[in-house]
């Protein structure tokens, strides 16, 4: 299937040529995009029936339209191309910006490649947080509603690390599609190499006392492309900790 170029009949009378060019001034900034496989993990494509303009061109799907290139690990923007009888469909890394000429999103503010949705690729087989760019300034869902720029992400680190009687260590949670800048949750699951099942500490308190006297400090978290980074302390003078794993949930509110 193809996306088709939708062509407004005219001929020379100037009351139509008039309603032409008030249909194709209406017309501009229209995206009327749906994405195939809106609910699941797979791959989406542009779905039939779509129609949408691309600087002062529309251009209808024929039928389900996949998306072609190679997809990032992380955001992923699906571009239409006009050309003269169709429009190719591609994804990109490049983050859209707003052109109020054209009124809707583009690859950049000198370009004609309209941004028609996004979606987050896990680097295998999964695609998520799938969005349309709507033609107000926003992102929306399927049924319209105007989504929030933040993003969230949980991942663990199960390398397995020891922290030296009253020494510290520093954790790197590594995996996350961008640049974190807010913590929602964390677990650090410890204990001695000899005293299984493990204590667990979570978010919302920095330290755990683990026997008497003993202390299990979270500190200085900071925030990296795509990592998380904090340092756990073991406060007794005594034992070393073991780190089973240390799980976070991370955002990206901006």
């Amino acid at each position: 299937m193809a996306i088709a170029r939708y062509v407004y009949a005219e001929n020379d009378a100037d009351w139509i040529d008039t309603a032409a060019e008030r249909i194709e001034k209406s017309d501009k900034g229209s995206n009327c995009v749906s994405l195939t496989a809106w609910e699941a993990s797979t791959e989406s494509s542009i779905a039939d029936g779509s129609y949408f303009e691309i600087a002062g061109a529309g251009y209808y799907a024929t039928g389900d339209t996949a998306v072609t290139g190679s997809e990032a690990t992380g955001l992923n923007v699906i571009y239409a191309t006009g050309a003269t009888t169709t429009a190719s469909i591609a994804y990109s890394a490049t983050v859209p910006v707003w052109r109020d000429d054209h009124q809707g999103w583009y690859q950049s503010a000198a370009s004609s490649i309209r941004a028609l949705a996004s979606v987050y690729f896990d680097g295998g087989t999964s695609y998520s947080q799938k969005k349309v760019y709507s033609n107000n300034y926003t992102l929306t869902d399927r049924y319209g509603n105007e989504v929030v720029a933040m993003q969230v992400e949980t991942k663990i680190n199960t390398t397995g690390y020891t922290i030296p009687t009253a020494g510290s260590t520093v954790v790197n949670i590594t995996g996350f599609s961008w640049t974190p800048d807010a913590i929602l949750n964390y677990e650090v699951s410890y204990g001695t190499t000899d005293n299984i099942p493990f204590h667990k500490i979570g978010y919302g308190t920095t330290y755990d006392v683990f026997a008497a006297g003993t202390v299990l400090v979270v500190s200085n978290i900071a925030f990296t492309s795509g990592q998380v980074a904090m340092t756990l302390t073991a406060k007794s003078t005594t034992d070393v900790r073991y780190i089973e794993y240390v799980m976070v949930t991370a955002a990206k509110t901006s």
